[in-house]
């Protein structure tokens, strides 16, 4: 038996599904930005660790004003680039935080509708049981009926 139920609300549960895809989009742009961001500072950290061990390795040796000078104002701008990029990766973290939250909220809004027209499918299809269950039972009242009046005929 093909189900003929109809879901007034359809047009909103489709609504809710595209929502749900931009959300997880978004997401999914923000997780990769942070990542790239967090790949970014990485990187400035272990360029800063290098220069600190080189500093450290010029300290043994003879040292030239100059190259500590150069390696001194190097190490200063890693270090500060770094602090930045610290900055950032904050701002991406509490973006994708953000992004999750939106997402989240799509995935129940989405869900509840998903709910509803389950519960309404399964009504639906309870209530057609129970109109053909009323139709067995009519059809057999009325057989009972019909094999009632045949043995009733052939007792006179």
């Amino acid at each position: 038996m093909k189900s003929m139920f109809k879901f007034a609300l359809q047009p909103l549960l489709d609504f809710r599904r595209r929502i749900e895809e931009k959300a997880l989009t978004e997401y999914a742009g923000q997780v990769r930005r942070f990542e790239t961001e967090k790949e970014r500072l990485e990187r400035l950290r272990h360029e800063k660790s290098l220069l600190a061990r080189r500093f450290s390795e010029m300290q043994q040796g003879v040292m030239k004003a100059g190259d500590v000078a150069t390696l001194f104002a190097y190490l200063g701008r890693v270090s500060s680039e770094e602090r930045g990029q610290e900055d950032v990766v904050r701002k991406a973290a509490e973006e994708l935080e953000e992004k999750r939250q939106n997402l989240l909220e799509a995935v129940k809004k989405r869900k509840a509708i998903e709910v509803l027209r389950d519960r309404q499918h399964e009504a639906y299809r309870q209530a057609l049981v129970r109109k053909e269950l009323r139709r067995l039972d009519e059809f057999g009242i009325e057989q009972h009926k019909r094999n009632e009046g045949k043995e009733g005929h052939h007792r006179l």
